[in-house]
């Protein structure tokens, strides 16, 4: 299985996350649960009702980050940056084959930012999947919008 590479900041963000959820979150929603069942009719309980959906979206969530936060190699930034190999936190100038340039930071689906500059985007986008393992040079294709696109990798930082 491939390592999921996060740098030590994500993996604390991750964590941190993981453990209000489970310590504080939950038992505080499964309180508001037990109290409205306490009050017998819950068929007429919104609050109960309420609590029960949000209990499920925050248990989804926990299932979430253990699975993210499973197989992590922890890596440094300045050792990703200093490879010419596009991989996780790599910066990337693109030229796309209609001359027009793209800059990108590749990332994990659940850090993609599209209004960040660069434009963080995830390994398992075309684009991201395309470049991975690729180096400065490199020209790849991928397939847009039912068409092949050539890209060519002009940095990576």
């Amino acid at each position: 299985m491939k390592k999921k590479l996060l740098t030590q900041e994500w993996f604390d963000k991750l964590r941190k996350e993981l453990i209000d959820l489970e310590e504080v979150q939950i038992p505080d929603v499964q309180s508001i649960i037990q109290e409205a069942q306490e009050a017998w009719d819950l068929s007429e309980n919104s609050d109960y009702h309420a609590a029960k959906d949000k209990l499920a979206l925050m248990q989804t969530r926990v299932s979430q980050l253990k699975e993210m936060l499973k197989d992590v190699e922890i890596v440094e930034k300045e050792d990703i940056s200093a490879d010419t190999i596009v991989r996780y936190q790599s910066e990337v100038v693109l030229e796309m084959d209609d001359g027009k340039i793209f800059h990108c930071k590749i990332v994990w689906s659940w850090e993609v930012d599209i209004f960040s500059e660069p434009q963080k985007i995830s390994f398992e986008s075309p684009i991201g999947a395309a470049i991975e393992g690729h180096k400065q040079g490199d020209v790849v294709t991928i397939k847009l919008d039912g068409s092949k696109k050539q890209i060519q990798i002009v940095s990576v930082k």
